[in-house]
């Protein structure tokens, strides 16, 4: 590597290249995956994170807190702890 030649490039960003998040945005994407989510399941009858992380195309981690926000608000059913956690639709009484 005597003879190598190294260049750096940077490239600067200004404030204009920024996009800004609309709040109406983060919903709708989380209302489309919540949707997701509840045709999953009423497909699946019951499933685990991964497996609705890989469905939804999130990351188990951000996939996880929306299922505890819909299972807070009684949307879903979450069953078992930790590692065992699975989700499943409400039953119904007919």
């Amino acid at each position: 590597m005597e003879n190598a030649l190294r260049v750096n490039m940077y490239r600067t960003f200004s404030n204009d290249e920024k996009q800004t998040i609309k709040a109406n945005d983060n919903d709708k994407q989380k209302k489309a995956k919540e949707y997701a989510i509840l045709e999953y399941l009423g497909r699946v009858d019951k499933a685990k994170t991964v497996d609705i992380a890989a469905v939804i195309g999130l990351g188990p981690d951000r996939t996880r807190v929306i299922l505890a926000s819909m299972a807070k608000r009684n949307i879903i059913v979450a069953e078992g702890a930790n590692r065992n956690r699975i989700y499943r639709l409400p039953q119904t009484i007919n």
